[in-house]
């Protein structure tokens, strides 16, 4: 029996990323980016720059990816293993579906437009979720956890434009 429920797990997460969040931009921000580049443990810090799905106006988001070969990112949708995904994942569902979506990757100073890939096939989703809990392993327990099926999206590169 797990020490708190599904509803007492989700609130503690949500604010415990909420918070962490924050205090991330902030420290970005007051370091001028040479703070927060990477999570504990190493993994790279990226930006996920997403219009929300129902205002259009963009939203940026600090998560945890894994490059892959190609040079294209895959980032998960865990909420730290919550029962329900992320807002951000809700909207990188929608920018998936639209061809124009406005959506930028920035990592290292570098600012990328990325087309927005929902893995959908559960092979290939199954794979970049291993690169990721190879970067953090706590997303194995995030999917235990969830009860649900991590969304999991690719970050295809289509330009770059330096900061």
């Amino acid at each position: 029996m797990p020490l708190l429920s599904t509803k007492q797990y989700d609130q503690l997460m949500g604010w415990v990323l909420k918070t962490l969040t924050r205090w991330h931009k902030r420290v970005v921000r007051i370091s001028r980016g040479k703070l927060g580049k990477k999570f504990p443990g190493g993994a790279p810090v990226v930006w996920l720059t997403i219009p929300g799905r129902r205002s259009g106006l963009p939203r940026t988001v600090p998560l945890l990816g894994a490059e892959e070969s190609d040079g294209s990112w895959v980032v998960a949708g865990s909420a730290g293993g919550s029962s329900t995904p992320p807002l951000w994942a809700l909207n990188a569902i929608y920018a998936s579906e639209q061809a124009l979506a406005d959506c930028w990757l920035e990592l290292d100073k570098q600012k990328f437009r990325v087309r927005v890939i929902q893995l959908t096939d559960e092979n290939e989703r199954v794979a970049a979720y291993e690169k990721l809990i190879g970067k953090w392993k706590f997303f194995r327990s995030y999917a235990k956890r969830a009860g649900r099926v991590i969304p999991v999206f690719r970050l295809k590169i289509e330009s770059n434009t330096n900061l």
